[in-house]
């Protein structure tokens, strides 16, 4: 993960050592290791930090307070539980991933990517759509006046894809390929282009005859 090597990365460490701190270590440049996120704030007033990455939960008065001066700051959560309430505070607060189980060298690195371009292009995880829809892309949850719109995994799969790609038509063989492995059908995908349209609203899916698909934001 070369794209690690030129960004300041903040890691609050839980316990032991674990195999995700490793990779950090291995990757980053720039790495520095606390034991408390009650740690974090004094660090942030030292150093630019573009990544945090926690162990354990930061509570919400500290990320308020992250908040109020370092807007563009990304934050990595990991944590069994987060409740609804909480969840939406961070929303509004943009930049946020909630990892709610341990995830493989792979995962880690397609979600540091993900991260990495938002930073590079100063843009927020929060995508905002029309009639009051929302969707959170780090922890691909679709949204209307803080209530979860259920979503099937595929679902949510194209959904994502189509916004990540919101400049441009993804086509069906890409779509296939991305999404279905190479075994998708037509029926199969129509079903889960009406499924999303039902679920949010019709323009925000188009067909591009002959092309594929393309998000409307």
């Amino acid at each position: 993960m070369k794209v690690l090597k030129h960004l300041n990365i903040l890691y609050i460490l839980k316990s032991e050592i674990s195999e995700t701190l490793q990779t950090f270590q291995e990757k980053s440049n720039s790495l520095i290791i606390k034991e408390n996120h009650n740690e974090i704030l004094d660090v942030l007033k030292d150093k630019k930090i573009d990544i945090i990455y926690s162990e354990e939960k930061i509570p919400m008065n500290i990320l308020n307070s992250i908040r109020q001066e370092h807007r563009n700051t990304h934050i990595i959560i990991c944590t069994s539980f987060i409740s609804t309430q909480e969840y939406f505070d961070a929303i509004t607060l943009e930049n946020i991933l909630y990892l709610r189980e341990a995830i493989s060298k792979d995962e880690l690195k397609d979600i540091l990517l993900n991260i990495v371009k938002n930073i590079d292009s100063s843009s927020t995880n929060i995508v905002q759509l029309k009639d009051n829809f929302i969707y959170d892309n780090y922890n691909n949850t679709l949204l209307k006046n803080k209530q979860i719109i259920s979503l099937s995994k595929k679902e949510n799969s194209f959904l994502n894809y189509v916004i990540d790609n919101k400049d441009r038509a993804v086509s069906y063989d890409e779509i296939n390929n991305n999404l279905w492995n190479g075994d998708m059908t037509h029926n199969a995908l129509r079903s889960v282009v009406k499924e999303v349209r039902r679920k949010t609203y019709k323009e925000l899916i188009r067909n591009i005859s002959g092309v594929g698909y393309r998000v409307s934001i």
